[in-house]
C-alpha cells in the first residue's frame, strides 16, 4: 500500500469532497425547524453515547426558549467550543454534523446582521 504525503492530490481531493459534503449538509438547514430537527438528532446521539462533555457545553444554549437573537450567538459559540475542544473525541459523522450546524448558525447570524 502506498503512503500519501499530506499535500498529495488525493488528500486534497478528500478534503475538498468533505467540504462539499458539509456545504451540502449546511444547505439542508433552510428553515429553523430543519435546523432544530438536526440538533435534536445530534443531541439524541450524544445522549445514547453518553457524550456528557459535549452535552454540557451545548444544552445550556439549546433549545432556545424565546427565540431571540441574543440566544443564537451563544448556541453558535457552544457549537464552536465543541468543534474546537471536543472535536477529536467525536466520531467523524458527528463532527461533520457539528461543523454543518455551526456553519448554518453562523450563516443565519450573518444574514440577520445584514438585515438590521
Amino acid at each position: 500500500m502506498q503512503k500519501l504525503k499530506a499535500g498529495s492530490s488525493r488528500s486534497r481531493h478528500t478534503v475538498s469532497c468533505r467540504q462539499c459534503w458539509i456545504s451540502g449538509l449546511t444547505a439542508l438547514f433552510v428553515t429553523r425547524p430543519e435546523f432544530d430537527k438536526e440538533m435534536v438528532v445530534l443531541l439524541n446521539d450524544w445522549c445514547a453515547r453518553r457524550a456528557f462533555q459535549a452535552l454540557r457545553v451545548v444544552l445550556p444554549h439549546y433549545p432556545m426558549i424565546n427565540g431571540f437573537t441574543d440566544e443564537s450567538p451563544e448556541l453558535a459559540r457552544s457549537l464552536k467550543t465543541v468543534r474546537a475542544q471536543l472535536g477529536s473525541t467525536l466520531p467523524p459523522d458527528e463532527f461533520d454534523r457539528v461543523v454543518a450546524l455551526l456553519h448554518a448558525a453562523e450563516a443565519w447570524l450573518d444574514k440577520h446582521d445584514r438585515r438590521v
